[in-house]
């Protein structure tokens, strides 16, 4: 027991005494830090626990330590939120709180939020094992009840981004009060973990176990990420618009999706990792998902999937068995999305929620044991169920009319539909003309790779079709620098013939791209830093030219 005593100053005359809980470590916390200035006031502080306390306040053992208690000089006693006030009518900077406790209605507000805050003290102080439901669900439903109310007072598109951080933050503040109480005491990085941290594992992030620093070539792949996604909201969207605005705002979209959660958040783990912190990213190579349990459950937004792991599905489990376990998660899953994309949209009610128990059913029948005789839920087939039911269904999850009436508009407000003043055959040109510097680094390939010594294991034929089909390569990369570079104006024209060369020359190298991603691994012959930078400098070329070439078959002439 903590007996932390500040006694009134002879030069004061004696207001009373206040009682605190001695075995509450917020309670003794506050007595040492306020102690001295309440004694300059007048005022003595004595944990409750001093022998003879009940006795001299006339107060029942077992409810004594209910709450903080003052006993006046003059011998009236009184407890609470009462107690509190009496002494902040003493204090210049907490007289306010008492001026505004003399409203009526007022003072018994203040005490019944003492009543319910106060029994969990512990908790606040790192003693109590479970959070208390009050103050952890309290804020969590006050948050998008405030977002609600404002409503009618915004755009769609600010509803929607604003419900979107009500229901982040209020997340985020219940997996903080289901930490370890001995991590939360840690402020800056419970304050790190509450506002800078798109994750929800807080014992993950709080822990402080080791953590390597990332290494520089790891940054890469999100700044791309990055570049691409706002390529498709700024350059791609405003061509694709004058065809099909849907498919515009799909463009946005997917866009948006690029920058934040494989861009942007994919960063900021980098950035806590550098600090020491265990930040895992919350996206991990969803596409190589060959489950559809396991795209949800592993690769797809992991801080959601922790949330609801810990929120929903272990508490629904332990009552009702895995299958409503399941189906509980995906209906949360479906309600929270209403809230953010039907509900801003006013349109659309129930696709979002249909969307996610496709998903639950999906998962129920890839584990039935017609689809496991399938090779459902595993290799390219589990592959291609995955994509099919992830993706297909997507129109439920973003209906036509939240495009139109959220993602339209904002891009509209960001700029992403304005004509940008560039010249376009000056960039066809100078397009055409990075199609030799590619070749330049091309030429270094058969050394890099030792193609002589490799390529003698082959038998003649074999060899030779892959000189062969690289000699085409070449040819095919020349021919398509000298007619960007010297037809230019001609291809940004908008002719029939410059667009469909155009569009060739992108998607040639947008399955370069693709090659790049998800086919080729470089990482054992990416032995320097020079040979890492010319890799991944390759890969943004190829990403320029893709946006040029496919700009240029897009935009109007």
């Amino acid at each position: 027991m903590t007996t932390t005593t500040a006694t009134a100053t002879t030069s004061t005359a004696s207001r009373g005494t206040i009682y605190y809980d001695g075995d509450c470590n917020l309670c003794t916390g506050a007595a040492k830090r306020f102690g001295p200035m309440l004694g300059r006031r007048g005022f003595e502080l004595m944990p409750l626990q001093t022998p003879g306390t009940a006795a001299k306040l006339d107060v029942a053992p077992d409810k004594l330590l209910d709450e903080v208690r003052l006993q006046t000089s003059d011998g009236r006693t009184s407890g609470g939120a009462d107690a509190i006030l009496v002494a902040a009518r003493h204090v210049w900077w907490a007289t306010p709180l008492w001026a505004i406790s003399l409203v009526p209605g007022v003072r018994p507000m203040l005490r019944w939020l003492y009543r319910r805050v106060v029994p969990y003290r512990y908790c606040v102080a790192g003693r109590c094992g479970r959070p208390g439901p009050f103050m952890t669900w309290t804020p969590a439903i006050l948050l998008p009840a405030g977002a609600l109310v404002l409503q009618p007072r915004l755009p769609a598109w600010a509803f929607m981004w604003l419900m979107a951080a009500a229901v982040f933050y209020a997340a985020k503040w219940v997996t903080w009060r289901h930490a370890r109480p001995a991590l939360r005491v840690r402020w800056v990085s419970s304050l790190g973990y509450l506002l800078a941290w798109p994750g929800m594992d807080a014992d993950e992030f709080l822990g402080r176990g080791a953590v390597a620093p990332p290494t520089r070539d790891k940054w890469l792949a999100p700044l791309l990420r990055l570049l691409l996604g706002s390529a498709l909201i700024w350059l791609v969207a405003r061509f694709v618009l004058p065809h099909d605005a849907v498919l515009a705002g799909w463009t946005g979209m997917i866009g948006l999706i690029l920058l934040l959660h494989f861009g942007l958040f994919d960063v900021i783990a980098l950035l806590w990792q550098t600090a020491g912190v265990n930040a895992r990213p919350i996206m991990d190579r969803a596409i190589s998902s060959t489950s559809v349990a396991e795209f949800w459950g592993r690769r797809w937004n992991r801080g959601f999937s922790d949330l609801t792991r810990r929120v929903v599905f272990a508490p629904v489990r332990r009552r009702l068995g895995g299958v409503a376990a399941l189906v509980a998660v995906f209906v949360a899953s479906g309600l929270i999305h209403e809230l953010v994309i039907t509900l801003p949209a006013r349109g659309g009610y129930g696709g979002p929620t249909g969307y996610f128990l496709l998903q639950a059913a999906a998962i129920l029948a890839e584990r039935s044991r017609p689809a496991r005789h399938l090779g459902l839920g595993r290799g390219a087939r589990g592959w291609g169920f995955t994509a099919l039911v992830t993706v297909a269904p997507l129109p439920l999850l973003f209906p036509p009319v939240f495009v139109e009436r959220v993602i339209l508009p904002f891009m509209h407000t960001i700029g992403a539909f304005a004509a940008p003043d560039i010249d376009r055959p000056t960039l066809i040109r100078l397009a055409g003309l990075l199609h030799f510097g590619i070749l330049l680094a091309s030429a270094l390939v058969p050394g890099v790779l030792d193609w002589r010594r490799e390529l003698a294991k082959l038998q003649p034929l074999t060899r030779h079709l892959v000189w062969v089909h690289g000699a085409f390569i070449v040819l095919t990369i020349v021919g398509f620098g000298v007619v960007a570079t010297l037809n230019a104006s001609e291809l940004a024209a908008g002719s029939m013939l410059a667009r469909s060369f155009c569009a060739l020359v992108a998607i040639f190298w947008l399955a370069r791209l693709y090659i790049q991603f998800f086919l080729f691994d470089a990482r054992p012959y990416l032995t320097s830093l020079p040979l890492k930078l010319g890799y991944h400098g390759l890969t943004v070329v190829f990403s320029i030219l893709v946006l040029v070439f496919t700009w240029s078959a897009l935009a109007p002439a």
